[in-house]
């Protein structure tokens, strides 16, 4: 099997594996947090009142919109909206294998890039650790947050091959969907904001590789750009009494205040708790939990 043959034979066999592998939990109920996000969600009860969830200061409109369409589809069926968590999760997995795809087509000596994607898509589509996502409904802003999140991440990435191939036009273009792609992200979970300082750094390392340190510098501030104000936004604005947070936000209950809070609270999360633990692992373990039936 020569370089480059044969990877649409194993993607077809992936795919199948990861249909058998999922197919049972279509057959599964609501349980959990499913029961208050999705059951007795007043904002479920129509479509209409889905789409007014972009005027409430709680956020994951995107979330909650993916929620409604399904309950508009399969009622209050579980296997519909188990349907769209496995097409989902698919969703997620070819995103990152296009990316990895691409980051290898930047150093062609890593290998084929379409091997390496199809390598990436089935490790992902079927590693145990991401089964949560996929059968469990509740974690649906998960799963559009990663799937816009590493769109964004993609587009960023092709945005520098673009202004170094000259394309200014379509450089700009993909910088445009890069920060849109995130902000939608953002939509349905927080996390998923991560997407475009991911593709500015994605991008500074093309233009590194392609020995313009011009360009990979001026990425590089731009990312510092992102991280400053976020750092000066909590440290002045997060105070619920704070003139300047009154001034500029207006009330604590507009959808403005709502979003502003959720980012504020990801900017502590991502830059006081994962990332020191990130450069300085500590205690990396997993704790075994209380048993569910009390010994006898």
């Amino acid at each position: 099997m020569g370089a480059g043959r044969g990877w649409p034979w194993v993607l077809a066999a992936l795919l199948l594996l990861g249909g058998w592998a999922y197919w049972p939990a279509l057959g599964g109920p609501f349980h959990f947090d499913d029961r208050l996000a999705i059951e007795e969600n007043p904002a479920l009860r129509s479509l209409g009142a889905s789409l007014a969830s972009w005027k409430s200061p709680s956020g994951r409109a995107l979330t909650m919109l993916s929620y409604g369409l399904d309950r508009s589809l399969w009622g209050r069926d579980p296997a519909g909206f188990h349907l769209t968590n496995i097409l989902l999760h698919v969703a997620v997995a070819a995103s990152v294998g296009l990316l990895a795809a691409a980051l290898v087509r930047i150093r062609p000596a890593l290998g084929d890039p379409a091997w390496v994607g199809t390598a990436a898509f089935g490790v992902f589509l079927l590693h145990p650790l991401n089964s949560q996502a996929a059968i469990y409904l509740s974690a649906r802003p998960d799963l559009l947050a990663a799937l816009l999140g590493l769109g964004a991440a993609r587009a960023g990435l092709t945005a520098a091959g673009e202004a170094l191939a000259g394309r200014r036009r379509k450089a700009w273009i993909r910088g445009g969907l890069a920060v849109l792609l995130s902000a939608l992200a953002f939509c349905a979970k927080e996390s998923g904001i991560l997407g475009l300082p991911l593709g500015m750094l994605l991008a500074g390392w093309r233009c590194f590789e392609a020995g313009r340190f011009r360009r990979a510098w001026v990425l590089a501030c731009g990312i510092g750009l992102l991280i400053l104000p976020a750092a000066l936004h909590v440290y002045i604005l997060s105070h619920p009494g704070t003139e300047i947070r009154r001034i500029v936000l207006g009330p604590p209950d507009t959808p403005l205040a709502g979003a502003f809070n959720r980012l504020d609270m990801q900017v502590k999360v991502q830059s006081w708790y994962l990332l020191p633990r990130l450069l300085a692992p500590q205690r990396l373990c997993i704790n075994p939990g209380p048993p569910l039936v009390p010994p006898s």
